[in-house]
């Protein structure tokens, strides 16, 4: 008894560190933010470099595009293991060979009689030339018939035809007046004001913990007319209040010229998209906001 004790002893211990680990695993999953670094240049090519790293660089994603390179490697401790873009080698196919009695009777043409041959194109010849007399028959008759239709049968045809489109655009019209009208009465409502209220806070949270915490952009121009530069410069200034620290604007008014350069880094943690999702999948008013098209309809 003294022994199974001990290995159940062990068996437990072995299992209870187990659930720690995969606690702990679980929450530096929710908890250690994921960090990235985008950096954008463009002189004479276009170069973007955005790395994404968790974990103290445990696993890292590096992504490279310019002219010359196109990579997104995958990294374990600084260690490359694979490069999602990169070329993948196309396989050889082998190809049969044929067998040479098949091409000697592929190569073989049937051989027909001449005499043959011109009776059938004289058949086909004389057929032809009825059926073209038929087809100008029928096509002078119709010309006929058209050019004897009447001039107010036409005129009344095409009022018919006005007057099935303005009907159709006076449906639509009332159609429309009322959808508009029932999604006032839905959007009136107190319910739907604090569903939108919620999913505005919902969604706000999530772009202020996506967007970076620290970026920084130079840009160079310059265009042809020295008007335009100035009054890009002006909308500079208008919004300088909100874009000094971020963006140093250096406009040129002799050459035509387009140069940036862009830093930015941030991070995200994976508790906060998990609790926007928890709210999008089960809170009553987001569900009821995500159905509200049915309470439309029902009116």
């Amino acid at each position: 008894m003294g022994i199974l004790f001990l290995i159940l002893k062990i068996i437990g211990f072995i299992l209870l560190g187990l659930l720690a680990l995969l606690v702990l695993v679980l929450l530096a999953v929710l908890f250690v933010p994921i960090r990235y670094r985008v950096m954008a240049q463009y002189e004479k090519t276009a170069i973007a470099r955005v790395s994404v790293s968790w974990l103290l660089h445990l696993i890292g994603v590096r992504l490279v595009i310019s002219g010359q390179e196109k990579s997104c490697k995958l990294k374990i401790l600084g260690i490359p293991l694979f490069d999602f873009l990169a070329p993948h080698k196309a396989g050889k196919k082998k190809r049969k060979g044929k067998n040479g009695k098949n091409k000697k009777s592929a190569n073989r043409k049937p051989v027909q009689n001449t005499q043959t041959k011109q009776a059938t194109a004289d058949v086909k010849a004389s057929d032809k030339e009825k059926i073209d007399n038929q087809s100008n028959f029928s096509d002078n008759i119709d010309r006929d018939l058209d050019d004897k239709a009447s001039f107010f049968k036409k005129v009344k045809i095409y009022a018919g035809k006005v007057s099935d489109k303005i009907k159709k655009i006076r449906k639509k019209e009332t159609n429309l007046k009322e959808q508009c009208n029932k999604w006032l009465t839905v959007l009136k409502r107190d319910r739907t004001k604090e569903a939108l209220r919620k999913c505005k806070t919902t969604v706000c949270k999530v772009i202020k913990a996506v967007l970076p915490r620290k970026w920084k952009m130079y840009v160079h121009y310059g265009l042809e007319d020295p008007a335009l530069t100035a009054d890009i410069l002006g909308y500079y200034w208008m919004l300088f209040a909100v874009l000094s620290g971020h963006i140093d604007c250096q406009p040129d008014f002799e050459n035509k010229v387009f140069e940036f350069n862009l830093h930015a880094k941030g991070h995200i943690r994976m508790i906060t998209m998990v609790i926007a999702g928890w709210k999008f999948l089960f809170d009553p008013d987001l569900i009821y906001l995500r159905k509200i098209k049915k309470e439309v309809d029902s009116l």
